[in-house]
């Protein structure tokens, strides 16, 4: 393989950007605006991180911490001390939105039938 394609395909896969999905969070404040949480992709050392877990409780917020941001920043919403606040939400619309957008940025099907949209 020439080095000039080499440079070429690994330009691309490193180029590769984080995909994300915005999940409504409660109903607006009369006269307010919805909120978001922005779900990014998780990067593949987070998902290597998270599969080491001892069980899936710790998985689970693994990957609601590591993907949860405010959106448009870099700025994580939950940190490594929520722990046992994400184990005491409830199994509710907000929680199942937010697992729904991780599986959808890991699953490449998922991801398809979201670009089609």
């Amino acid at each position: 393989m020439s080095s000039a394609l080499r440079d070429t395909l690994r330009g691309k896969v490193f180029a590769a950007k984080r995909n994300s999905k915005l999940v409504p969070i409660g109903t607006p404040e009369e006269g307010g605006e919805q909120q978001y949480i922005e779900v990014m992709q998780p990067r593949v050392g987070d998902m290597l991180d998270g599969m080491e877990a001892s069980n899936s409780r710790q998985r689970i917020a693994r990957m609601i911490i590591d993907t949860c941001y405010v959106p448009g920043t870099n700025e994580k919403v939950f940190e490594e001390a929520d722990f046992e606040g994400l184990m005491d939400l409830p199994a509710d619309s907000t929680y199942s939105a937010l697992m729904e957008a991780i599986t959808a940025n890991i699953s490449p099907a998922k991801q398809e039938a979201e670009a089609k949209k």
